[in-house]
């Protein structure tokens, strides 16, 4: 666009005794407002765009050439200013052609001549040149001055849309399609490490982002079993579960597949701290004198819980008579030779960071 323009003004011919001051006399009407027709249009035909959209198949490192052929984008006429140069008044305008560089008596710099519309080239949502300033810095693109667009050493992120944009009144534009086939690879798992460790409770957001052409579609898995709803995979690059409890632990596996070359795969392992939680099988159990008795209760935490015993609200000592086993998350309370003394009320204590629970279970003879 044009930012100054300069015009050497031809002055009519007046005595120099007389002196004129159009604003001031009586006489002279000053009128600013433009006369119906003239405003600031942009004249001439209408800007067009040659070239038809196409498609573009490339192997990555290709150089690749898209073209945007214009017409009527060149020079144009617009009323830039009313100047009162005698009588009548006159017009201060652009001109259409540079070989005319004057209006109505008024001589026009060649400096207000000008490009009257901007040509833009767009990535997806990108701008990458308006005119020939590049807006998107990369050293691979060029836009030349017939204002073919061109991307050295492709990627399979180069792929998409491109278009050729005129800023015209309706817009002009053509768009091209390219296409660089590349394999899936997995650039970012989430959340990211430091926070895997949850809480009870709260949500949880499992995202897998992928590059590759075409888009990969992604798969999600969890080691050594099926995924929290049951099902053995889940598609879709992010998952959502709004409560998560100890159930949704577990090591994630996502899959980016693409059909071509061999899938790319990542993992993500999530921790989900909670207070003890105790389950016990029989909250009675009937034993007699002589016998052996075994008090059980089963305890998941994370992080781990430590279980003690009591009896009748005090903690039971360990000794031969009475041992505590354990086999994974079941506790195991062993009386040998079971005396009248022993029958009453245990609780299995379970205790980690998070919380306390508690658990009781009634002893009794036969």
């Amino acid at each position: 666009m044009c930012v100054c323009c300069s015009a050497a003004l031809s002055k009519p011919s007046v005595e120099p005794e007389e002196e004129y001051d159009y604003q001031n006399d009586e006489d002279y009407v000053y009128d600013d407002t433009p006369e119906e027709g003239t405003g600031d249009p942009v004249t001439g035909p209408p800007p067009v765009i040659t070239t038809k959209g196409q498609v573009f198949n490339a192997k990555p490192g290709d150089t690749v050439i898209l073209p945007c052929n214009l017409e009527n984008v060149g020079r144009y006429t617009r009323n830039a200013a009313w100047v009162g140069v005698g009588t009548p008044k006159t017009s201060l305008g652009w001109a259409l052609n540079p070989q005319n560089t004057s209006w109505l008596g008024v001589e026009l710099s060649k400096h207000c001549l000008d490009d009257a519309y901007v040509v833009m080239w767009i990535h997806g949502s990108t701008t990458l040149f308006t005119d020939n300033v590049q807006q998107h810095k990369d050293a691979r693109l060029r836009r030349h001055p017939n204002n073919t667009l061109e991307i050295s050493r492709v990627t399979g992120e180069d792929s998409g849309t491109y278009t050729c944009k005129i800023s015209a009144q309706p817009v002009v534009e053509i768009s091209h399609t390219l296409n660089v086939p590349s394999p899936p690879k997995i650039v970012r798992v989430l959340p990211e490490a430091s926070n895997r460790m949850l809480l009870k409770g709260t949500s949880l957001t499992l995202q897998c982002d992928a590059t590759g052409h075409p888009k990969p579609t992604i798969t999600w898995s969890r080691s050594n079993r099926n995924m929290p709803s049951g099902e053995k995979t889940v598609q879709g690059s992010s998952i959502t579960f709004d409560s998560i409890d100890r159930h949704h632990a577990g090591t994630y596996d996502c899959t980016a597949t693409n059909g071509i070359d061999k899938p790319a795969r990542g993992t993500i392992t999530i921790h989900v701290k909670y207070a003890p939680e105790i389950r016990v099988d029989k909250e009675t159990v009937n034993s007699g004198e002589g016998y052996e008795s075994a008090l059980l209760c089963t305890v998941h935490a994370e992080p781990s819980a430590t279980v003690t015993w009591a009896k009748d609200g005090k903690p039971v000592n360990l000794s031969s008579h009475m041992k505590s086993e354990v086999d994974q998350h079941t506790h195991i309370l062993k009386i040998s030779k079971t005396k009248k003394g022993d029958f009453g009320r245990y609780t299995c204590i379970a205790n980690n960071t998070v919380g306390t629970k508690t658990k009781v279970i009634e002893l009794t003879g036969l």
